[in-house]
C-alpha cells in the first residue's frame, strides 16, 4: 500500500550495490542471479531492522490471532510453501511491510488502533477478541503476503536495473517502492488470499478504510505545519 505509513519505516528501499555477473542477455540467469541476490540482501536488511528497534515477544496477546492469520493464509494459498518469519516493533505508527526474502514487521501501534476499531465497531467484543482480531489482521498480512508472492520488489529492482544498469554490471538501487499498479494488484490479490482462507474480504475493505482516513489525517497534519 502505496500510503505514507508505508514507508515510515521501510519503503521497500534498498541504497547498495548489486553486482550483477550474469549476462543482461540471459534473462534466465540474470533474473535467478538477481533475486537470489535480493533475498539475501534482504534477510541482512531485515537483521539490521530489528537491531535498531525495540522488538516485542508480543503485544497485548495479539501473538496467537497473528499466527494464526498467516497460517491460514499461507496455507490456502495455493503458493510453494515458505518459512513465515516476522516481528512485532514497538513503534506507535500505523505501519506493515514484508521483505523480498519473505520477513515482515508489524508495529504495535497498527494492532493497537485496530484494538480500537474493533471496540468501536464490532458486537461481542470481550468474548469474539480474537475472532476480530485474527481477521482484522488478516486484511493487513493478506496485503502484505501479496508483494511477496507477486514478487513485487524484485520486479521493481529489476525494471530500475533495466533502466539504470551500467556497463561494469553494478546497479545502485535507491528509492525503489512500489508502483501504484503493484499496490492495485496486492490488493486485489489480498482479497483472493482472504477469500481462499475463508475470512472473506469485508475486513480488508475496513482496514483499506482505515489506512485512507489516518493518511488523510496525515495529510491535514502536514499542511497544519507548513
Amino acid at each position: 500500500m502505496q500510503r505514507f505509513f508505508k514507508f515510515i519505516l521501510f519503503a521497500g528501499t534498498l541504497s547498495i550495490y548489486f553486482p550483477i555477473n550474469a549476462q543482461k542477455n540471459n534473462t534466465i540467469d540474470f533474473d535467478a542471479e538477481l533475486y537470489a541476490q535480493i533475498v539475501r540482501q534482504s534477510a541482512y536488511q531485515y537483521g539490521t531492522i530489528l537491531k535498531s528497534r525495540k522488538v516485542l515477544k508480543d503485544h497485548n496477546h495479539w501473538k496467537k490471532p497473528i499466527d494464526s492469520a498467516f497460517r491460514k493464509l499461507a496455507d490456502s494459498s495455493g503458493n510453494p510453501t515458505f518459512p513465515i518469519v516476522y516481528n512485532l516493533i514497538q513503534d506507535n505508527s500505523f505501519n506493515a511491510f514484508a521483505m523480498a526474502g519473505g520477513q515482515f514487521c508489524i508495529n504495535s501501534g497498527t494492532l493497537d488502533i485496530l484494538d480500537q476499531v474493533i471496540a468501536n465497531s464490532e458486537p461481542d467484543v470481550k468474548d469474539k477478541l480474537n475472532f476480530y482480531r485474527e481477521r482484522y489482521i488478516a486484511g493487513v498480512l493478506s496485503h502484505e503476503l501479496s508483494h511477496y508472492y507477486n514478487k513485487h520488489t524484485f520486479n521493481s529492482v529489476k525494471k530500475f536495473y533495466q533502466l539504470k544498469g551500467n556497463p561494469t554490471g553494478e546497479v545502485i538501487l535507491e528509492n525503489i517502492k512500489f508502483s501504484q499498479d503493484q499496490e492495485v494488484d496486492a490488493d486485489q490479490t489480498g482479497f483472493q488470499l482472504l477469500n481462499k482462507a475463508g475470512y472473506g474480504g469485508e475486513y480488508m475493505i475496513r482496514t483499506l478504510e482505515l489506512m485512507s482516513d489516518i493518511d488523510n489525517q496525515y495529510k491535514e497534519y502536514i499542511a497544519k505545519k507548513n
